[in-house]
């Protein structure tokens, strides 16, 4: 899905991956699949553009984008 956004132009990326707790710091800390629905949102949670200054067609081509490429 990311790659699809990208394809369009949309600079979308999957923003907590690895998760939080996989990290060096803390990966002594916590065993591996102890917090399997963290790991699983982790690969799936989809960051999208959004700031400020952005125009009106930007955002309708972010909307445009994820729509067709979730086929809603």
């Amino acid at each position: 899905f990311v790659q699809l956004l990208r394809d369009n132009d949309v600079e979308a990326s999957v923003h907590f991956s690895p998760a939080a707790h996989q990290s060096t710091f803390y990966k002594n800390k916590f065993k591996h699949n102890q917090l399997p629905i963290t790991e699983k949102l982790s690969d799936i949670i989809v960051t999208l553009p959004i700031y400020p200054s952005m125009e009106e067609k930007d955002i309708l081509k972010v909307i445009d984008s994820v729509k067709q490429n979730l086929k809603i």
